[in-house]
């Protein structure tokens, strides 16, 4: 992620920060205490084993799955949904401890039984009480209704949903989210920590005219019939919540396929807006930004040579204002600044962490500089490709 358009402060942006996840964490208390775990190889031939630690946190389960469905009104800044959380107990557990702020939950079941629950404001959290012990091993079923509450005071850097009209001189109106650190609260009931990734369905309904872009493959879109259209999206890979994303405007879809090294093919994605206007003039956005796909999947293949294959089924990129920021890593779905639409600076970095940040995840807040570090030499490396190894030493002594 992209704090600044001056790079000689990224330091001190990323300080920022990580600054700011240390202050929000420090009313967390019951989640300081996890534990780094050896993965078990022993099943592996000997010629594919290597010792790697991951992070698991001090909770006593694992999210397998979130199948989110949202409908947005598009209107305002409001909307409602359900989540079907799946995920399997590491322990005995009477309760389950999960996130949400800023949003009503209506109704709460586990395994289709009504249960009750406790909302914890100061730790941005609730508890879902499960009326008898259930043992380690069991998968439980979650499924909680909940609506965006409006006018809840939310700080303005943490929206979780950011809602724009078409009256500030947008093409349409405009919805999306932004999560990092510790914002998928705001907008979803979920686990919201880094080290616990799943995999997702988000399924958004949105009025016709609406494009509804997040992570993943496009399963495909259904008419309701009543003037709004369900876009279905899959993340078959393990995704963390800070990485899960929508953003919904009435976009054009600009696509180039790319050949990865095992034959599949894959789409490259712009979602922009056809035009738009600034200082008095008019800007054709999506024609003038699907000829830079080519360079985008240019870069693909380049980082795929020394970080190994892109290891996802989808590389889109939104593209949208207002943006606090240059760019953001949402997995399979980056959201960019549209005046940094074609910035190889900035779309070299974020193509970069889809290995770095998104396929492999920091296991805590305190590890985001190994994101963003490989996302910065990602800068450098394409910098040589352009360049040669001069042009990779002198972006290197700059940053």
């Amino acid at each position: 992620m992209r704090l600044s358009s001056k790079k000689f402060v990224l330091a001190f942006s990323l300080m920022g920060l990580t600054c700011r996840c240390i202050s929000v964490s420090q009313d967390f208390e019951f989640e300081k205490q996890g534990r780094y775990a050896l993965n078990d190889l022993s099943h592996l031939p000997h010629a594919q084993r290597f010792s790697p630690f991951s992070y698991e946190g001090p909770q006593p389960f694992d999210v397998l799955q979130y199948k989110l469905d949202v409908s947005l009104a598009m209107a305002h800044d409001g909307f409602h949904g359900t989540m079907v959380i799946t995920l399997r107990l590491k322990e005995s557990v009477d309760s389950l401890r999960l996130n949400a702020v800023g949003l009503s939950l209506d109704t709460m079941s586990v395994d289709g039984l009504q249960k009750n629950f406790a909302l914890r404001p100061a730790t941005e959290s609730f508890t879902i009480f499960l009326g008898a012990i259930r043992n380690a091993g069991d998968t439980l079923r979650v499924e909680i209704a909940y609506r965006r509450i409006q006018g809840f005071p939310r700080p303005s850097s943490r929206q979780g949903y950011y809602f724009f009209r078409d009256t500030i001189g947008l093409p349409s109106n405009l919805g999306y989210t932004f999560s990092e650190p510790y914002d998928a609260r705001f907008w979803m009931p979920c686990y919201d920590q880094p080290w616990d990734k799943a995999q997702c369905d988000v399924n958004i309904t949105a009025p016709s005219g609406y494009v509804a872009a997040s992570n993943g493959t496009l399963l495909g879109t259904t008419n309701n019939g009543n003037g709004t259209i369900t876009w279905r999206w899959r993340e078959r890979n393990p995704i963390a919540t800070y990485l899960m994303c929508l953003t919904v405007s009435q976009f054009a879809i600009s696509s180039l396929p790319y050949v990865k090294s095992t034959g599949d093919t894959i789409p490259v994605q712009f979602f922009s807006w056809r035009t738009f206007r600034s200082g008095g003039n008019t800007f054709a956005d999506s024609a003038n930004f699907a000829p830079f796909l080519p360079r985008v999947r240019e870069m693909i293949q380049t980082f795929s040579i020394p970080f190994g294959e892109y290891p996802f089924d989808k590389y889109g990129m939104a593209t949208i204002v207002p943006f606090g920021y240059l760019g953001m890593e949402h997995q399979t779905m980056s959201t960019i600044n549209r005046y940094y639409a074609t910035s190889e600076w900035v779309a070299s970095h974020e193509l970069g962490h889809q290995w770095w940040g998104d396929n492999v995840t920091c296991g805590t807040w305190a590890d985001i500089w190994l994101n963003e570090g490989f996302a910065t030499y990602s800068e450098a490396l394409w910098k040589e490709h352009i360049g040669g190894f001069p042009e990779l030493k002198r972006y290197m002594l700059d940053t």
